[in-house]
């Protein structure tokens, strides 16, 4: 029998608490972090290519391949990924945390359905979850994240916030009817850290049925 190996996707616009819910998973599952845009990074080191021009000169397919990978050699991966991104601004913040100025650059897929059937083909299940939240909310959390850890906030108004809640649900929306891989998207707004944790796992193993793969939640 085919080994099995387990990708669970966190997204969701800034500030939704995608870094705090991967730590959560990790520990849960023992999991070995990776997200797929460093694959891009990754080979324009080894390629000496400059990282200003990774997201440019480093082709989707081999970033994919070497994220399939990383993915096989692994029981449980775990890695955020934006769904929506403006690859300008996220390509500058990426490299060197500065954001391109224009707010109004297109939206578009940073996963597609045919990565997905890839990863499915090399024996990973996948598990797609989409934090959500009020843009309002996401925005004051952003703006305290950059004055407490310098972390730039790439959306800076309420109307530039919602633009991105929109597009990460638009994208998810879509991948999930194209590719029916199991998912959840998570109202973040009035949920505390531990709820937006418990509620994940209960959707993970509801769906997945790995109820029995990752120890008992004891804390």
């Amino acid at each position: 029998m085919q080994e099995k190996h387990n990708l669970i996707i966190v997204s969701g616009p800034a500030a939704s608490g995608k870094t705090t819910l991967i730590e959560e998973l990790m520990n849960y599952y023992m999991a070995h972090f990776s997200k797929p845009s460093e694959c891009y990074l990754t080979l324009a080191r080894e390629r000496n290519i400059p990282m200003q021009s990774a997201f440019s000169e480093v082709s989707r397919e081999d970033a994919e391949e070497l994220y399939c990978s990383i993915c096989k050699s692994h029981r449980w991966v775990i890695g955020d990924q934006h769904l929506a991104i403006q690859f300008q601004r996220d390509s500058g913040m990426a490299v060197s945390n500065k954001i391109d100025s224009n707010v109004n650059e297109e939206y578009v897929p940073a996963i597609s359905k045919e990565f997905i059937e890839k990863l499915k083909a090399n024996g990973v299940d996948v598990f797609l979850i989409l934090l959500d939240g009020e843009p309002e909310v996401l925005l004051k959390r952003a703006i305290r994240r950059e004055q407490k850890t310098g972390h730039t906030v790439r959306n800076k108004t309420v109307e530039e916030m919602t633009r991105e809640v929109e597009a990460e649900r638009k994208i998810f929306d879509k991948l999930v009817a194209e590719t029916q891989i199991p998912n959840c998207a998570i109202d973040v707004t009035n949920r505390s850290k531990q709820e937006v944790y418990l509620y994940a796992i209960q959707r993970i193993h509801e769906q997945s049925g790995k109820r029995n793969d990752g120890p008992e939640w004891t804390r």
